[in-house]
């Protein structure tokens, strides 16, 4: 049963490594590298395709990484949304956590605005 207020800190860094493993679907490696890889906003940016190419591996050494599908890649943060692990708005290059379940930094710092979802939004 949960209490109104309390909160346990997580390892970022056990996040991301879960967002590699191929023995999670994708939807869920998507919800690893988000919590992985947020912000004290809750938002996890990334480079165009980045987030088809971490859905894509692990690759082998040596071996040239071939990205995800954009249709797939969608397809993996539109079910991790649906399944209420990501925030409506969530896109391949910002995943956003929602904001009642997570918070990093100090617990007084200032989140600054998300320049993916300003420009998205002009």
């Amino acid at each position: 049963m949960r209490r109104e207020g309390e909160w346990a800190r997580h390892y970022q860094d056990s996040w991301l490594e879960r967002s590699g493993s191929p023995a999670l679907p994708r939807w869920l490696r998507v919800v690893a590298l988000a919590y992985g890889s947020h912000d004290n906003d809750g938002h996890a940016r990334f480079k165009r395709g980045e987030v088809a190419l971490v859905l894509a591996g692990p690759f082998p050494r040596g071996d040239v990484p071939k990205p995800l599908s954009r249709q797939r890649v969608h397809e993996a943060v539109r079910q991790a949304v649906e399944l209420g692990f990501l925030d409506e708005g969530s896109i391949p290059m910002c995943l956003i956590v929602p904001a009642h379940d997570v918070r990093k930094g100090s617990l007084d710092g200032k989140s600054k605005p998300c320049p993916v979802h300003k420009r998205r939004a002009s």
